[in-house]
């Protein structure tokens, strides 16, 4: 094997261990998580919870590195074709799913208030706009795919790339300053706010690919050493400093940094082998919402439920529901693999 087919080797597995690492980080995410009074387990969990926080970014900066990837305006036709069989199609079909879910255990009493209205719009606007799911990430995917023309006019170019980006960060910035967040925002608010917020992330992985790919693709120990040095600077800084007087600005702008940081580091680890199951992070990533629900409107509603407030107990009960969820999950998308491999390469976007 040549250097170049290594490195693409390499660059691949790379893609398919951060991305379980991504998945399962949003599993856990997505764990409520009673903090309590307990110093420990609050601050623990706080910590934990702003590096979760850092999924979604890097997720949508590698779909956009992973797009525009040795990517030429002939290729457009082809690659927006597959992105309807791998995204369009899978979210609405798990959006369905979702919201018949929520609109039963709604109506069995396991859920108390819905978060759509219960007629035909109602259902509609929750299946487009992902109002039950965890899947808004798509949507914004598939947004960001159809303007992919314009955002390959603009990154492909280093100077105007980096001025873009920078004014996408000021204009976030500016938003936060006049306190826009500050009453709180949706990701399914359908706002160019919430829009640009997002889209920074994934330009950020366009620009990399567009201009930088050799760069990022070329493994380097002091490019790496470094990378790591500075993550551990960021994690104290955020605990000395950011964990008490930060706010959202510059947490989303600490999040922009974290993600080349991370990418670098990561090549210091010995590679690690890749498995079959990790290719099931998709499914993962889709249906693990169903398990959350269950597993955790159960020991709502039994005799767990007296302990749920005892630090050992919430976080015994997090650890836990995050493990048995990535089980379940897996064990189910290797299952509909096997008795039904159609219906999975539908529902999974032809993954795995």
């Amino acid at each position: 094997m040549d250097a170049s087919s290594h490195n693409d080797t390499y660059f691949h597995n790379k893609i398919i261990v951060i991305s379980t690492i991504l998945a399962i980080g949003i599993v856990f995410l997505h764990i409520k998580f009673d903090e309590g009074i307990n110093t420990i387990t609050k601050e623990a969990h706080q910590i934990l919870s702003f590096f979760l926080n850092t999924c979604v970014p890097l997720f949508f900066s590698i779909s956009g590195y992973l797009f525009f990837r040795k990517f030429s305006m002939q290729q457009l036709g082809s690659k927006l074709k597959r992105r309807i069989k791998s995204l369009l199609i899978p979210y609405l079909i798990w959006n369905l799913a979702y919201v018949i879910f929520m609109y039963v255990i709604h109506r069995i009493g396991v859920l108390g208030e819905l978060t759509f209205v219960p007629n035909a719009s109602g259902f509609i606007k929750a299946i487009v706009n992902a109002e039950c799911s965890p899947l808004w990430f798509i949507r914004y995917l598939v947004l960001f795919v159809c303007i992919a023309p314009l955002t390959y006019f603009v990154l492909r170019h280093r100077l105007m790339g980096a001025l873009f980006i920078t004014l996408q960060v000021a204009f976030n910035l500016y938003n936060y300053h006049i306190g826009y967040f500050d009453n709180g925002i949706s990701v399914n608010d359908n706002t160019l706010v919430m829009f640009n917020y997002q889209f920074v992330y994934f330009s950020l992985g366009a620009y990399a690919a567009l201009c930088w790919s050799k760069s990022v693709e070329s493994k380097s120990k002091l490019k790496s050493k470094i990378a790591l040095i500075a993550l551990f600077a960021m994690v104290i800084i955020y605990y000395f400093i950011l964990k008490e007087y930060g706010n959202s600005g510059i947490n989303h702008f600490y999040r922009l940094i974290w993600i080349p940081i991370f990418w670098f580091s990561f090549d210091l680890l010995p590679e690690i082998r890749i498995r079959p199951w990790m290719k099931f992070t998709f499914f993962l990533y889709c249906s693990h919402m169903f398990v959350i629900y269950g597993l955790q409107g159960t020991v709502s509603k039994t005799f767990f439920r007296e302990y749920s407030h005892m630090p050992l107990f919430t976080t015994f009960e997090f650890i836990l529901i995050g493990l048995i969820t990535i089980l379940v999950c897996l064990s189910l998308s290797h299952l509909c693999k096997t008795l039904f491999p159609r219906t999975y390469s539908i529902v999974s976007g032809n993954r795995g």
